[in-house]
């Protein structure tokens, strides 16, 4: 390892390699100490992730990284009826969190609100492209049919 120069300030020139600078020995430890994470705590400590559903105690570990970051089982996720928090809900598969069963229409997975938010994208979408197809259907009309006057016009 190439030892550090140092400068008439006092100040030592580390060594960079890519991400990371090399001090002499003696800065070394103090800069894996800034490098290395905290020691992990014992599994002992640490609680499972579990689904918020009461009285369901699936353990997510396993789970998709969705499930275990919603705090969700997969059953729970697409079920009808939910109790969490202590109200019946529903989860909801646009928001990813749970909201009380007026907010959703008859058997749907998406809130009322994020369903309108939906439809109105598709349908802004769906105008655009019916409008650019009028406009060009417009325009071929407009060059064929000059095209033809031309055509038949006497010189």
């Amino acid at each position: 390892m190439l030892m550090p120069k140092t400068e008439p300030g006092g100040c030592d020139i580390g060594l960079n390699l890519g991400g990371r600078t090399y001090f002499s020995s003696a800065e070394d430890e103090f800069v894996n100490r800034l490098y290395c994470r905290s020691v992990p705590l014992e599994a002992a400590h640490v609680s499972s992730p579990r689904c918020q559903a009461e009285g369901c105690n699936a353990d997510l570990t396993n789970a998709k990284h969705y499930h275990r970051r919603h705090k969700v089982c997969e059953f729970h996720s697409k079920a009808s009826t939910v109790i969490a928090a202590g109200l019946t809900q529903r989860f909801c598969q646009q928001c990813s969190r749970f909201h009380l069963l007026s907010e959703f229409d008859n058997g749907k997975r998406s809130c009322r609100r994020r369903l309108a938010d939906h439809n109105r994208r598709r349908r802004k979408s769906s105008h655009n492209q019916d409008h650019n197809k009028s406009l060009v259907t417009v325009t071929s009309n407009q060059s064929l049919s000059s095209e033809i006057i031309s055509r038949y016009e006497p010189d």
